[in-house]
């Protein structure tokens, strides 16, 4: 609405009443679900082979790849809700640090090349879990936590453990 006139104050003073207010509206949020719903479908479709959405250990030429997608996904996450001195110091270049220090710690979804999803295990932690936001909803988070739970059993873990923010 805003690129085509200025939102719903602009719809306003168009003189629309109540219920064309509503049905535009409407009309926009069914809009951005079926954007949302394509993008995903098109994210599905590129991992539609079998072997794209099996958890994997990481390439070390994925970092940069994998780094950008666990930054999106903690910007989204956390950057609101934590101070800003906080996420100042959360920059794309640390996580690529993390990363390379993590790396045998590090499973991910997706096709080689461009994983869509990360977990990072710390010792019976679950330390971190990230998927793009094209793969939300998609399975990968499920996937990964999966991966986690088992490689974990395997080890004689019976008790693992995740700690989230509130508001995460």
């Amino acid at each position: 609405v805003t690129a085509a006139g200025g939102g719903v104050a602009a719809l306003r003073r168009k003189k629309l009443n109540n219920h064309q207010l509503k049905l535009v509206v409407f009309r926009i949020t069914i809009a951005r679900a079926a954007s949302n719903l394509e993008r995903m479908r098109s994210t599905m479709l590129k991992m539609d082979k079998k072997d794209e959405m099996d958890v994997r250990d990481p390439k070390q030429e994925e970092i940069v790849h994998l780094a950008k997608v666990w930054y999106d996904a903690w910007q989204d996450a956390h950057a609101l809700i934590l101070p800003a001195e906080h996420a100042r110091m959360r920059t794309l270049e640390s996580f690529e640090e993390w990363l390379h220090k993590a790396l045998p710690d590090v499973r991910v979804v997706g096709p080689v090349g461009a994983p869509v999803g990360l977990c990072i295990t710390k010792g019976d932690e679950l330390y971190q879990l990230s998927v793009s936001a094209d793969a939300r909803g998609s399975g990968v988070a499920a996937k990964l936590i999966a991966d986690f739970e088992a490689r974990l059993s395997q080890r004689g873990v019976q008790v693992a453990w995740l700690a989230c923010a509130i508001g995460n």
